[in-house]
């Protein structure tokens, strides 16, 4: 089940929370809105709902509302054509989007989970997007639990990360991905040892989320992909392969 965001879907992975959530979804209009006041926010907050409007206060300089579906577009003159938003059943935050494009919020989308990550990564995962901006290092080592709990969703044993990657090796996985756990592994760990990485670029910490994202295609949607072809397989067929794959005698 694809669980990405897209316009007009009824329930996807809001890019705030994370969480695979119901969608509601509105048109966008503009309000004239003086500098001077912005500090009166609130009750413009509560002049909107009066009227049937949900405010949605993106910064200082950025206000939008959404319009209750049953108002309808034309009789609203205010009406901004190609822009849509969907407000988060689960977190009250909104996705704002042009035509078929996000454009709120600013940057998340290359930190969108895999749609078959499981929930308690997705958490962590999504976390760390959250704070990617103010703290890279903060990031990478939410990341490093994100992983720490990946290798135990996938049936690991060991006392610690590291002996959860190696059970995972003997078990048959890909050393490639060995490889990519233990980036993400060995920079989370460092992250909170000032000097041994350097975190002024961002470059470091970014990458981590889309690893971190291979991993779980290989592992998890690849996986169950390929499990889903062979069961689709003539039963016949399939029993001729189990006696292939019987150990010997």
């Amino acid at each position: 089940m694809d669980r990405d965001p897209q316009l007009g879907r009824k329930s996807f992975c809001c890019p705030h929370c994370g969480s695979f959530s119901q969608q509601n979804w509105g048109f966008l209009i503009s309000i004239d809105v003086k500098p001077e006041d912005f500090p009166e926010m609130e009750k413009l907050r509560v002049w909107s709902r009066h009227r049937g409007l949900v405010q949605a206060v993106i910064s200082p300089t950025q206000s939008v509302c959404r319009v209750n579906a049953e108002l309808g577009e034309k009789d609203n003159p205010s009406y901004l054509s190609g822009f849509y938003i969907a407000e988060c059943a689960s977190c009250g935050n909104v996705s704002i989007w042009r035509e078929d494009k996000i454009i709120y919020p600013v940057g998340r989308a290359e930190f969108w989970p895999n749609k078959n990550m499981p929930e308690e990564v997705r958490a962590d995962f999504v976390e760390a997007a959250h704070v990617f901006e103010k703290s890279p290092r903060g990031a990478a080592a939410l990341l490093r639990l994100a992983v720490e709990k990946l290798v135990i969703s996938l049936g690991a044993e060991g006392k610690n990360l590291n002996e959860r990657i190696g059970w995972l090796v003997k078990d048959g996985m890909d050393r490639r991905i060995a490889k990519a756990l233990d980036v993400v592994r060995v920079t989370g760990n460092n992250a909170v040892h000032p000097g041994v990485i350097s975190f002024d670029d961002n470059e470091v910490a970014r990458k981590l989320f889309r690893i971190v994202n291979i991993i779980c295609e290989t592992m998890i949607t690849h996986r169950g992909e390929i499990d889903k072809l062979f069961e689709d397989l003539p039963e016949r067929d399939l029993k001729a392969i189990r006696r292939r794959d019987e150990p010997t005698k």
